[in-house]
């Protein structure tokens, strides 16, 4: 990490490198909750890190995935959900891993209501131009109308791990018009590339819970856009793992690995 990040941002940054007791005290408001970073996440670090059940204490609202890639991870209010890669929506998280998520205690900061928009470029182009300040994390809750969707979810790996971006060329794509739901997410400042995934990351829940995942495209109409300010960031890096241990985590991340992260089924 360069050292300039100290002067771009007034962030505490938590590195707690062990899991040693069975619960962590509940992170507070304004704060990023993550488990593992993602350069070792899209390095092949796959396995859980923490219990489901307990990473959802640590917010009411976030994104993630479980171990072995096994599924999207979506969290809204007090309930945490698996979109599995049959598309089902699965409720039982207490057997579940988290190896990669980010959450946090969501309060409504800024609100904009956005009557239309034609893609998910067009969308994050409209968040960017309502940002005062670019350089801290923002938690993001969108709701609305939307007249197209179209997420993936991920089926569950095995040991040894394939790369990631073989992985997501076997992604389940998902396609839905006009359904009503709630798109969330956070957006990273290029300086977080490596603990996070600079830019914007979205996951997307239906109305009834039935149908969701990690968004790849879509657009909307009569939407109510949430942002929540974060200035500081807790992170658990997994415990014990020689996989992690050995890992070399100072190169850049590909561009392979943005795209497969943020880009439709090629």
């Amino acid at each position: 990490m360069k050292t300039s990040f100290k002067n771009k941002l007034l962030i505490s940054f938590l590195l707690i490198l062990a899991i040693t007791t069975p619960s962590f005290p509940k992170a507070p408001q304004n704060t990023l909750f993550q488990v593992s970073s993602f350069s070792a996440f899209v390095n092949g670090i796959y396995d859980g890190v923490m219990p489901a059940k307990e990473f959802s204490k640590h917010g009411t609202l976030g994104v993630g995935t479980f171990s072995g890639i096994d599924g999207e991870l979506i969290q809204i209010g007090k309930h945490l959900y698996q979109v599995k890669v049959d598309g089902s929506v699965n409720k039982n998280i207490a057997p579940l891993m988290v190896s990669f998520g980010v959450i946090t205690q969501f309060k409504t900061d800024q609100t904009f209501q956005l009557d239309k928009f034609n893609d998910l470029n067009e969308l994050t182009a409209y968040i960017d131009s309502q940002l005062k300040i670019l350089n801290y994390p923002y938690a993001i809750k969108i709701t609305g109308n939307f007249k197209t969707m179209k997420t993936r979810s991920i089926a569950k790996q095995n040991k040894p791990y394939p790369a990631f971006t073989d992985v997501a060329k076997t992604q389940a794509v998902f396609e839905f018009q006009n359904i009503t739901g709630t798109l969330i997410g956070f957006r990273m400042p290029t300086y977080l590339q490596g603990i996070n995934l600079a830019g914007y990351h979205f996951h997307f829940l239906s109305s009834d819970q039935k149908k969701g995942g990690h968004v790849l495209e879509c657009s909307g109409e009569n939407i109510k856009i949430e942002l929540d300010t974060l200035y500081k960031l807790s992170v658990i890096l997994p415990k014990d793992n020689p996989d992690f241990q050995k890992l070399n985590l100072s190169t850049e991340l590909s561009e392979d690995v943005k795209k497969a992260e943020q880009n439709t089924k090629k």
